[in-house]
């Protein structure tokens, strides 16, 4: 592993002790090979990439924090990510591991019962400085730093584990941009219950164009016409531990883990409001089926932007998570790093509300990128200046810090929520949600 340097440009953040404990020597070895593979061609891109091992005292001696003993510690990989970032200011920060190797941090939920979710699972964290703000998300809607997380499979170790991982590693490194028009039509996918609101998020990013799929069709069986395209934006209904997104009506199968299984899709990029569409779960709990992200990555996938729990969003009209798809979405065929693009969302969204509710903490929240987050699926504009990315990267760090100081939020008693049952299935239930409030305008929204 190479070591930390003012020069870092990439940060691959992860738990060499965590992996070794998994995968043994030997299977971290291979870890090792796969990410000198990933420094290199990041190397003939113009990023430097450092891995930093936290569970080593050599690593973060530069920055005087001790090592971390607990994978499971994420205020310590939260103090140490900040005394990172402080010494390099890298550009991008992958974090190398699903969350039995770099945790997520389970902030407070602030949504009312009978929302089933007991914490948001987050990565959210990492993108903002400040050390140990707690698990409020109320102190996290400033954003600032550029995170992705590269997962490997919860609870698969071994050398097959290792080695499924390795490839993952090396696929990854070796992406790819392309030009706009290269990229071909996106899939648009959604229920029939969302299809007004899912059209005009298309509409929005894609032009009045936009071909949209219903899954299932209004006849015939659902094949999944459409999954070769490079991008995907999908609204349908998920569940945790569910390797299935689901349409209506009857919550029958649309895209399933099995639909991926030895299929190639090279080089997709996914954006999903699904709910629980970036969970990351044993495939244990799902009779050996991958969590769907995976078997994205699994079959090709440059990466997978989604929810980690329940979602919401608008039936008729695009609002919270279809706000903050769609943004994505625009940023990354606007020629944006994956992680970037997920950043200038986050920020664009909590800039755009009047005051920041319940559900859209919720929604800045739970997003998460499983990707490299230095990936370019779009071939930025030419002409850019030398520097630029630094230039980009300040004006993000300003915009973060002026959000967190100057935006108002509204807590659950302050917006008056009225929160009932719609539907339910196998799987958590399907909520409806409305909001009637003075200082914001009344929102009527459905889980994923």
């Amino acid at each position: 592993m190479t070591g930390l340097t003012a020069a870092t440009d990439k940060v691959v953040f992860t738990h060499v002790g965590a992996l070794r404990a998994k995968y043994g020597s030997t299977g971290v070895s291979r870890l090792r090979a796969a990410l000198r593979t990933m420094i290199s061609n990041d190397r003939g891109r113009g990023v430097v990439s450092t891995v930093v091992d936290v569970s080593s005292a050599a690593a973060l001696r530069p920055v005087g924090e001790p090592r971390i003993a607990d994978p499971g510690d994420h205020d310590r990989f939260r103090r140490v990510l900040d005394a990172v970032c402080t010494l390099a200011e890298p550009d991008y920060v992958l974090l190398y591991g699903g969350p039995d190797i770099v945790p997520l941090v389970p902030l407070v939920n602030p949504m009312p019962a009978p929302d089933p979710d007991p914490d948001l699972p987050s990565d959210l964290p990492y993108a903002v400085p400040g050390g140990l703000t707690g698990l409020d998300p109320t102190a996290l809607i400033g954003p600032t730093r550029v995170v992705g997380r590269l997962p490997d499979v919860v609870g698969v170790g071994g050398l097959d584990g290792a080695a499924a991982y390795a490839r993952l590693t090396r696929s990854t490194a070796r992406w790819r941009s392309a030009d706009r028009a290269a990229l071909g039509d996106p899939l648009c996918l959604s229920t029939a219950r969302w299809q007004l609101s899912t059209a005009a998020s298309a509409a929005a990013v894609l032009g009045p164009g936009a071909t949209l799929r219903l899954a299932p069709p209004v006849t015939g069986p659902w094949a999944g016409p459409g999954l070769d395209t490079r991008l995907h934006l999908v609204n349908l209904h998920g569940a945790t531990a569910d390797p299935h997104w689901t349409g209506d009506p009857g919550f029958a199968p649309a895209v399933a883990t099995a639909d991926l299984t030895g299929r190639r899709l090279p080089g997709t990029v996914a954006v999903t409001e699904s709910c629980f569409g970036a969970e990351l779960w044993d495939p244990a709990l799902a009779l050996g089926a991958l969590p769907l992200p995976l078997a994205y990555l699994a079959a090709g996938a440059y990466a997978v932007v989604g929810p980690t729990c329940l979602s919401y969003g608008g039936r008729t009209a695009p609002d919270a998570a279809d706000v903050l798809c769609w943004l994505v979405v625009e940023e990354v065929l606007a020629g944006a790093s994956l992680g970037r693009a997920l950043l200038t969302a986050r920020q664009r969204y909590v800039a755009a509300q009047p005051a920041m509710t319940p559900v859209d903490l919720k929604t800045l929240a739970q997003f998460s990128l499983l990707g490299d987050p230095s990936i370019h699926l779009v071939t930025p504009p030419p002409g850019a200046p030398v520097g630029a990315r630094i230039d980009r990267r300040r004006r993000l760090a300003f915009a973060g810090i002026r959000l967190q100081r100057d935006t108002t939020v509204l807590s659950a008693a302050a917006v008056q929520l009225t929160v009932r049952r719609r539907r339910t299935r196998t799987g958590p239930a399907q909520l409806r949600v409305t909001e009637v409030t003075g200082p914001v305008p009344g929102r009527e929204l459905e889980s994923r």
